[in-house]
């Protein structure tokens, strides 16, 4: 039988020798950044060109068994389903994150191959990201996405940014 060397006895007082251990400090920002939301005119933008979509496209004509073109477009306007037209992901699917409140969180970017295996996964907010480093554009923030309309605007660039143009 094993013994603990601190073993507690019958009528010896608990809480005689221990203390609890103080909380190291923190490495958390105090404040809690405020919460921030992709506008809704990016979602918007991506609700066309479903033509240039390869995951639709194949669910319509590739696979072996395909679905019906009503059920497709069901399926779409009840996820919010997009296309990315321009950029590197041309012909990507957009899948948004849209919380209980209809703000749209992130809107995911997926390529797929002609079964519709993934190929490639990314986020609309690092796209652009991405294409203002590379462009050495100054306005974007990382992290402030409810500015990405803005940005877009001020730099006047209407098609070329790795998404829709804003209608």
């Amino acid at each position: 039988m094993l013994k603990s060397k601190a073993s507690w006895a019958p009528g010896q007082d608990v809480n005689s020798s221990w203390k609890a251990r103080q909380q190291k400090p923190s490495n958390r920002p105090q404040n809690k950044p405020k919460r921030t939301f992709i506008p809704i005119e990016v979602l918007k933008q991506s609700c066309e060109g479903y033509e240039q979509n390869a995951f639709i496209q194949n669910l319509l004509t590739t696979i072996d068994f395909p679905f019906e073109s009503r059920d497709i477009e069901n399926v779409i306007a009840m996820y919010r389903l997009g296309t990315v037209q321009y950029g590197y992901p041309s012909g990507a699917t957009t899948f948004p994150f849209i919380d209980v409140n209809n703000k749209v969180r992130a809107i995911q970017v997926k390529q797929f191959d002609e079964k519709n295996h993934t190929t490639g996964t990314n986020f609309i907010h690092s796209i652009i990201q991405k294409y203002h480093v590379r462009n050495n554009l100054q306005n974007f923030v990382v992290g402030a996405t409810r500015n990405l309309d803005k940005c877009r605007i001020q730099h006047g660039r209407p098609k070329r940014i790795g998404f829709n143009s804003l209608a």
